[in-house]
């Protein structure tokens, strides 16, 4: 039974589906929605909105979009916030088209003819199955943020057996074929928070990605709180492990086991430290030990004596640095 109401005066069969999701983005909207809205096109667009029961004026503001602009766009109303997991689940079950480009109510796009050039891109190259381009950072206020998006080594072209594993893609660049695979997308997406990386693994079984150079950066705000907080380093870094237990699980069920062999070993490995740094900066002590003995174990077990060493190395040099802080203090 569906959570939601749709309300489509849109276009059949568009060619592209512009898939956003929304939620309390009263400020921006009007941004994201005008940046897409403005692109130049030999083809036909839809912008599907899964909207999340908001408490400010962004249901209002996509409903009046839709007013004047009709053909354009196909709206998911939720009944009652039910989380972005599960939203954004609803959004991909309503999606049309051959192809879907992403964008958030709060981000927005910067190149008219971004849309354009992903698709005919796509057109001539069956062999790919994601094109993707660079993007920057800003504030709450529009103002550029000193931190860069997109690390340089993924500024560059995935081959589908490398973007199956995991290969970093600003979500709001993304333009993808819509597969059978998103009409009935795997259950172990369910209750993850890093839905776009596993969407990336799970198209990566499908075809390459291009990484377009002649497009204008996208605009991707960061909130306060946002991913590179301090405070949620922890949590990130547990969320990213958790995906990857759903990967595995995953590609278990469909028959690739080197590639669930992959994430398994990623999931332990320490040489990334994520889950180890995150939990001393955060003093969770518990967490922190508890992952050494795992990874410690597993590459004994395994004969990685070399990791297992450094792991240790680390351990000592968390050690020592707080027996320097209790001392200094």
């Amino acid at each position: 039974m569906n959570t939601y109401k749709i309300i489509d005066t849109g276009i059949s069969n568009p060619v592209v589906s512009i898939a956003m999701l929304a939620y309390n983005h009263s400020k921006y909207i009007d941004q994201a929605l005008e940046s897409v809205l403005m692109q130049k096109t030999t083809f036909s667009f839809k912008i599907i909105i899964a909207e999340d029961c908001s408490t400010d004026d962004t249901r209002a503001i996509i409903l009046d979009y839709q007013d004047r602009y009709p053909d354009k766009f196909k709206v998911l109303l939720q009944n009652q916030n039910i989380g972005a997991q599960i939203n954004n689940f609803d959004l991909l079950s309503n999606l049309e088209g051959k192809y879907i480009a992403a964008l958030e109510g709060d981000d927005y796009w910067t190149d008219p003819y971004k849309l354009q050039k992903q698709v005919d891109f796509l057109e001539a190259n069956p062999e790919y199955v994601i094109t993707g381009h660079d993007s920057t950072c800003i504030d709450k206020n529009g103002a550029p943020v000193n931190h860069q998006y997109i690390p340089e080594k993924f500024k560059s072209d995935c081959p589908s057996n490398q973007l199956k594993k995991g290969f970093w893609i600003a979500t709001l660049t993304m333009c993808f074929r819509n597969l059978p695979v998103l009409k009935n997308y795997p259950h172990e997406a369910y209750h993850i928070k890093n839905g776009d990386t596993f969407l990336i693994c799970v198209l990566g079984q499908f075809g390459n990605y291009k990484y377009m150079t002649d497009i204008k950066p996208a605009a991707y705000r960061v909130h306060a709180g946002g991913i590179w907080s301090l405070n949620n380093s922890l949590a990130n870094a547990v969320d990213q492990k958790h995906t990857e237990v759903k990967l595995v699980e995953y590609f278990t069920r469909i028959g690739d086991l080197e590639t669930a062999a992959h994430f398994k070993k990623d999931i332990l490995n320490i040489c990334n430290q994520n889950i180890f740094s995150a939990a001393w900066q955060n003093r969770n002590r518990q967490l922190f030990y508890a992952y050494f003995i795992k990874t410690f174990l597993y590459f004994v077990a395994s004969g990685q004596l070399k990791r297992a060493v450094n792991n240790l190395k680390t351990l000592i040099k968390y050690s020592l640095q707080t027996n320097q802080d209790t001392t200094t203090k």
